[in-house]
This record gives structure tokens, sequence and C-alpha cells, in this order.
């Protein structure tokens, strides 16, 4: 029997061999005799499809974050995977925008997405609304300045105007 190829998966059937159909997803990296995709660590993601190793997982971009580990966990992701002729195929640009957008949008956005106004996230964020650098890979808008959903720099408050809030 021969196994799977790297950068394909099984799709969870035990004893299926090549050729086989299932391109490893994006967000995802299948290992050669993959039977299933594995997700990319927290901060990270592959932006193509086929990813054959962990350190093809690249950093979330700044203004974006990214946790696709619990996405499997969610029964509604399962259930679409199973059901979703063609999930192999699925694809997610760096604007959040994806092929499957009768199915995923609502979904997809527990996991991956513009940062949430009020906040900056800079590279490998694991959170919309991240409380610290340390611990989430961002911050809250600092007091004077003012952030809109996905920036990447905070903005001054414009004359006249001024915010005392965090976030």
């Amino acid at each position: 029997m021969t196994k799977i190829l790297a950068g394909y998966h099984a799709n969870g059937i035990d004893g299926q061999t090549i050729p086989n159909p299932y391109l490893c997803p994006q967000m995802m990296f299948c290992p050669e005799g993959s039977k299933m995709a594995q997700m990319c660590p927290d901060g990270y993601w592959t932006p193509y499809r086929g990813a054959k190793a962990q350190t093809e997982c690249i950093t979330c971009p700044r203004g974006k974050w990214c946790k696709f580990s619990t996405m499997f966990a969610d029964a509604s992701f399962r259930a679409l995977m199973a059901s979703t002729p063609g999930m192999e195929s699925f694809t997610l640009d760096v604007a959040g925008t994806t092929n499957l957008n009768a199915v995923m949008p609502v979904l997809l956005a527990n996991y991956f997405g513009p940062c949430a106004n009020g906040y900056i996230c800079l590279e490998g964020a694991i959170s919309s609304t991240p409380a610290s650098i340390a611990t989430e890979g961002g911050y809250p808008c600092e007091v004077g300045n003012y952030c809109p959903s996905g920036v990447t720099i905070q903005q001054p408050c414009r004359p006249g105007t001024y915010n005392n809030q965090l976030g």
C-alpha cells in the first residue's frame, strides 16, 4: 500500500491510498501519510493549499488575527468539512474573504479576521481584541488615539477631539 503523499490527506478515511483527491486546505498542513489535515498553530496560517509541514505555516499578517487550532473542535466546522464536496479547494485570502461565501463567513469569523475596532494586532496576533503583546500579539488602542478595524498603526485623534478610553 502506498502512503498518502505529503500535501494531501485522506479526509479521515482509514486505508485511503494515492492517488488521493484531498489536497491539504489553507490554514493547514499535511505531512506524508496524513489521515486528516492539521491546523497551523495559533498566530500562523498557510495562504495556499498543499502545505506539507508545519514549517510552511507563516505568521498571521499585521492588522489580522488567526487562531485556527480550535477550529476542528467546532461541530459546525467538522460538519462543513464532512458535507462539502471540494472543501479541499477552500481558499481564504489575506483580506479574509472566501470562495465558500454562502457557508463559511460566520464560522470563519471565530478564527480569523481583521483586528476589532479599538485594537492593534501585530504579526501573529491570536485575538481580535488582544489584551497585550506578550499574551495575544497586540494591544488596545492607547488614550489619545483611535484604531479602526484592521489598522496596523494607531491614528492620533483629530485636532479638537480626544479619546480618553483605552481600546
